[in-house]
């Protein structure tokens, strides 16, 4: 036998790992201790039941009456007790059940109240993207098999009154789905913890009418008062709230955005049935055949919380804004068609008087302001000048005349309205007056001249604002004309000169640089920028100037118009233009060609100015440095170079200003007097009038 070579090494065996002690919190002593109560107490009422059994085995009779009596008197205060406390549960339970119901509106299909596309006038192309996606819900069996998916939610929004609440209904009247729903504000509740169960009770009474007609639209009108951001609106911080539960939105949001998603989870009957047939060992498959649609329509979408317009939610954004040209038609075709009017009605005026109005403000004015104003003057149908009133009420206010104004403060008033509605006429053509008057509004205005867009402006040229500025300013310059002073009567007159030179500096009228700067204010808070801007101070004093003499031009139709608003207080749109062109001279039509010459030569040398550098300087006519900017170099002008005028707007970055053909007093104009016009418009004339006296204008040395 062979002999190991060496001494025999046996390795020691590798050493046992420990387990490691893991914490459990059954094992600790506090768990352990109140085990050991427990289980203490259940043994003492077991003995004590023994015991108790064992003493009315062997007690007597008197004792053992003694006993039942007082259990008989611990069980009737035990049941009074209980009785006191379930009333006051009672009491508070069916208190906080009727505060937890919001206000909802349920359709159900074959509803007398049922809407449609058909009672929806206007806006086509809406109601046919709606009616594609309304399709996918009554073909769903189609839609499935091509592994489609519903549409989560529509979210619409735009402007009040759109007809946002009315499309929602005619969705769910056309598509044949039910259809429950509520104002978001009906989900805030007096105590916290409401606005949950209102929204978890909208959410069952949803799922309920979808489980029963197959479908349901579930629609929440101003949603922003129920989806606003959680975490602040335009850094106002997060909402918060008081014991009361007013502003605590956010819990009926968390609460809404939930049920949205689990709106398909199984329910609790559905959770019951899955155990029992677990328990046979057979598997439960509740039937999806119902789809509940969530709708929500705001004003204010930018305030919305995120979760809620993601997608799977309320993803399909809608915007509904004011009517078009043709939307307008079928609107008020429509609502004609439900009242009484005679022939004197013109459905395109109406049209052309309504541009950005809203289908709400059409359904007021022709179905109860018309209508009321026909009835009280002793009518049984409704006038086109009914409807023409009752869009002014609505406008801008009700009348409310002053009995006694004094006269000289009535003819000021007159002047003014007539110099606006002078320059509406020469400037702005593509607006159309439809009243002036010198009667006190509801609104606070002594006066007022209502124009319209004749053509609807979706993409408006820059020099509109230029002459809405000569409108504006066109008041003040008829009272300084006839009287030589100021009064306090510009209302908004400032205000809307302001907006528009905001408006022509963000636009780029005036350069980039100008563009840049103001970009940046707001049209809240541009005023205080531009009072420091020489170049916009300068701009309107020239303004003031093109003003004072387009209507010195036109005093004869000034002094008519103003003439007749004293002696008639209000003319329609017809009557006004009817007396201008009645008291227009040969020169009125030139001046289609003089505004738009003049205003390209005053912003051609306020661009000048801007690129020189020069943040003041001389006025118009003042001498300038005839320049034109060509190939990066100054050229000279020649003094009888013509200025091109292409849109309102000169050739390159002239700074010259032709020589105007001048007649009559403006021949010797001096420097420092403005832009200057072909003619002031002083003279000897007599305007047509029908009433009053006339009134001769002042000439400039009188002034």
């Amino acid at each position: 036998m062979a002999s190991l070579s060496g001494p025999l090494s046996v390795s020691d065996p590798k050493p046992k790992k420990q387990k490691k002690k893991i914490d459990i919190p059954y094992n600790r002593w506090p768990n352990r201790l109140r085990r050991a109560i427990r289980s203490f107490i259940k043994i003492f009422i077991l003995v004590s039941l023994g015991v108790t059994i064992y003493m009315l085995a062997t007690i007597d009779d008197v004792s053992l009456n003694m006993f039942f009596s007082a259990v008989g008197l611990a069980i009737d205060l035990s049941l009074r007790i209980m009785a006191v406390l379930l009333s006051i549960v009672l009491q508070f339970g069916l208190l906080f059940w009727f505060l937890s119901r919001p206000q909802v509106e349920i359709i159900r299909p074959g509803d007398d109240t049922t809407v449609t596309f058909d009672d929806y006038w206007g806006q086509p192309q809406l109601v046919k993207l709606v009616k594609q996606w309304m399709s996918l819900l009554r073909d769903r069996k189609e839609f499935e098999k091509m592994g489609g998916k519903y549409i989560s939610g529509l979210l619409l929004y735009g402007p009040p009154g759109t007809g946002k609440t009315m499309l929602a209904k005619a969705i769910a009247g056309e598509s044949g789905m039910a259809f429950i729903s509520a104002q978001g504000t009906s989900f805030q509740g007096m105590f916290w913890g409401m606005d949950i169960l209102k929204v978890l009770r909208f959410c069952k009474w949803a799922r309920d009418l979808a489980k029963k007609y197959g479908a349901c639209v579930a629609y929440i009108d101003e949603i922003d008062a129920v989806g606003m951001n959680r975490g602040g609106v335009r850094g106002s911080g997060p909402l918060v709230g008081s014991f009361t539960g007013f502003g605590l939105g956010m819990f009926a949001l968390s609460t809404l955005l939930s049920q949205m998603d689990g709106m398909n989870q199984p329910s609790r009957s559905e959770k019951f049935w899955r155990r029992v047939y677990r328990m046979f060992g057979r598997e439960y498959r509740p039937k999806r055949n119902w789809h509940v649609m969530w709708m929500g329509s705001t004003n204010r979408p930018d305030v919305l919380d995120p979760a809620l317009t993601r997608s799977g939610r309320l993803d399909t954004k809608i915007a509904v804004e004011p009517p078009d040209r043709a939307s307008r038609r079928l609107i008020i075709q429509g609502y004609l068609s439900k009242i009484q009017h005679d022939d004197t009605v013109d459905v395109e005026a109406i049209v052309a008087d309504t541009a950005g109005m809203t289908p709400a403000d059409i359904a007021g004015a022709i179905t109860k302001d018309a209508v009321r104003l026909a009835f009280f003057d002793g009518r049984k149908k409704v006038s086109q000048r009914d409807i023409d009133k009752a869009f002014m009420e609505q406008t801008i206010g009700i009348e409310t005349p002053v009995e006694e104004m004094d006269e000289s403060q009535r003819r000021v008033l007159a002047y003014h309205e007539a110099g606006h509605a002078v320059a509406q006429y020469y400037v702005m053509p593509d607006q159309k007056i439809v009243r002036a008057t010198i009667v006190r509004l509801s609104s606070g205005a002594q006066g007022h001249v209502m124009p319209v867009d004749t053509v609807d402006q979706h993409v408006e040229p820059v020099m509109r604002y230029a002459y809405e500025i000569i409108v504006s300013l066109a008041g003040r310059a008829a009272e300084k004309i006839l009287t030589g002073e100021m009064f306090a009567s510009t209302g908004g007159d400032y205000r809307n000169v302001q907006i528009n030179l905001w408006k022509l500096a963000v636009y780029g009228y005036f350069g980039p640089r100008m563009a840049m700067r103001f970009g940046s204010f707001g049209a809240d808070n541009m005023a205080s920028a531009m009072a420091q801007d020489d170049v916009l101070e300068k701009y309107w004093l020239q303004m003031e100037q093109v003003t004072e003499k387009l209507l010195r031009r036109h005093w004869k139709e000034v002094t008519a118009l103003a003439e007749e608003l004293l002696a008639r207080n209000t003319l329609n749109g017809k009557e006004v233009v009817e007396i201008i062109e009645a008291n227009q001279s040969l020169e009125a039509f030139k001046e289609e060609e003089i505004i738009p010459r003049t205003l390209a030569a005053i912003r051609a040398q306020t661009l000048a100015e801007l690129r020189n550098g020069k943040s003041g300087g001389q006025l118009l006519n003042e001498p300038v440095p005839a320049t034109v900017e060509a190939n990066g170099m100054n050229r000279p002008v020649a003094e009888d170079e013509p200025v091109v005028i292409i849109n309102g707007a000169s050739n390159g970055n002239a700074s010259h200003q032709p020589t105007p053909a001048t007649v009559g007093a403006d021949a010797d104009n001096p420097p420092g007097e403005g832009p200057t016009l072909i003619s002031n418009g002083v003279g000897d004339f007599t305007p047509e009038i029908v009433h009053g006296q006339d009134q001769q204008p002042p000439s400039p040395e009188q002034k």
